[in-house]
């Protein structure tokens, strides 16, 4: 699957989720599109290492031509920050990955 994702001021911030599902093995990938971002800007990639979690354990700033992927997996949670007068384009795609197990 590829989607175009735009965010503006007018997109509520994605709430802490994982993409898990229990009979799929996946990567989840961005490539951040759009130039112009500061800090001021918002949009941050929060990752966090459960769902209980407050501070997130790393934040990916979503600087154009930046690219971020991670396995869908039940401990792989994440947010993204609600942006503030810019808008942010990415492009996201879910890889399948075949033969792999859940469990590798």
């Amino acid at each position: 699957m590829l989607q175009l994702r735009r965010m503006n001021d007018l997109t509520p911030e994605f709430p802490l989720h994982n993409d898990s599902a229990s009979s799929e093995d996946t990567i989840v990938s961005f490539l951040y599109i759009s130039r112009g971002w500061s800090s001021k800007c918002g949009g941050y990639l929060h990752l966090f290492r459960s769902g209980e979690q407050r501070t997130p354990s790393n934040s990916i700033e979503p600087i154009a031509n930046r690219f971020v992927a991670f396995r869908t997996r039940a401990s792989h949670w994440h947010s993204v920050e609600r942006v503030c007068g810019w808008e942010r384009l990415s492009v996201l795609a879910l890889w399948d990955i075949i033969g792999a197990s859940r469990n590798s």
